[in-house]
């Protein structure tokens, strides 16, 4: 499978670990080595979505009255970690349970720093030798809190996804130009020289027909095919990629009497369309009532004096059609939807012209 994928880091405990209330995380191991410290240390506990704890860090360690700790710490052990939720666990030696001004304002600028992240604060424990406070239980996790610095951070991400959309739209309309401007109608296979394969492809560029010479080469020292096209048009190198893009990703068989190959690209291909509603037919007149088009393949809905039946047609050439006709369509009736035709009609299409091979596969 040609597709890079990203793995989760793994884990740093070997255990298998769920926490479901703060008296789950005041069990595990680590938490408990800290309660009966001399100084305060801030745990980071990193879960999953489903509450299975991935990482236990030990951010930081301070003096007997507090812990200093750069938040951006806290936010890089959590994309590091892949987790989806965060609980800071930090010890007061004092034994006293009242939480500071700092670690209210740690917990919030955390809060609001994970979000902009999409990574949810589960709670902020502060623990003592015999006790524990949870932020969260007290609600002393701010919902919504403006904080100018994180405001401004999520309004240049904001800016910067605004910038990279716009990039996307842009190479879209362009791509949409191109490809409204040149299209490739067919190719066949010429023949074979000095490893180099050779097609003649036919386009239609400005409203002309025309065809250029397209050539596929092994280069070996890069392991790969290099495609080239070859003619006396004054085509545009994003002209040139579209030729390259959709001949090398299906091109015709390497036999000189293979038929051509016919590409997708006629504006009357890839159509699902209801041509006649139903609500407008009568049985005294002749109606194409929808029609599904892809691949030179078609299949089209007919109803004539109260009686429905479907066309089947293969494009031959440009202005050539094998049609086929079957009567037996008892799905069809007055009551249904115009949507509803449709659907059945595709399924009428895979039916016909997909092969026991295609069916399973497509499965």
């Amino acid at each position: 499978m040609n597709v890079d994928i990203i793995e989760k880091p793994k884990k740093n405990i070997d255990e298998n670990i769920k926490v479901s209330s703060p008296m789950d995380v005041l069990k595990l191991k680590d938490v408990q080595e800290i309660r009966n410290g001399i100084r305060e240390h801030l745990l980071f506990i990193g879960l999953d979505n489903r509450n299975n704890v991935r990482n236990i860090t030990l951010l930081g360690i301070g003096t007997s009255c507090n812990v200093v700790i750069d938040t951006k710490e806290i936010i890089r052990t959590a994309l590091y970690s892949a987790s989806n939720k965060v609980i800071l666990v930090h010890n007061h030696p004092s034994n006293n349970l009242e939480p500071s001004k700092d670690d209210f304002h740690l917990t919030n600028v955390t809060n609001e720093m994970l979000k902009v992240f999409n990574i949810k604060l589960q709670d902020h424990i502060i623990v003592t030798e015999k006790d524990h406070i949870s932020m969260d239980k007290i609600q002393k996790i701010s919902k919504q809190r403006e904080i100018k610095s994180i405001s401004n951070m999520k309004k240049g991400l904001l800016l910067e996804e605004n910038q990279r959309l716009k990039q996307q739209i842009y190479e879209l309309q362009q791509k949409m130009q191109i490809e409204s401007s040149l299209k490739v109608i067919s190719a066949e296979y010429v023949g074979n020289y000095n490893d180099t394969t050779v097609y003649n492809v036919e386009i239609e560029i400005k409203g002309n027909r025309e065809y250029v010479t397209v050539e596929r080469s092994w280069i070996d020292r890069e392991g790969k095919h290099k495609w080239e096209v070859f003619s006396n048009l004054a085509l545009t190198d994003e002209e040139i990629d579209n030729i390259i893009q959709i001949v090398s990703k299906d091109p015709p068989k390497m036999l000189l009497d293979e038929p051509l190959k016919i590409y997708s690209q006629d504006l009357e291909d890839s159509v699902e369309e209801t041509i006649t509603n139903i609500s407008d037919l009568d049985n005294e007149n002749a109606f194409t009532v929808a029609r599904v088009m892809e691949n030179g393949k078609c299949v089209e809905l007919h109803y004539n004096n109260g009686e429905a039946y479907l066309e089947y047609g293969i494009r031959i050439t440009d202005d050539v059609w094998e049609n086929e006709i079957t009567r037996d369509v008892r799905w069809f009736n007055l009551n249904l939807t115009d949507n509803q035709v449709i659907e059945y009609l595709n399924k009428e299409f895979d039916n016909y012209y997909l092969s026991e091979k295609d069916k399973e596969l497509e499965y």
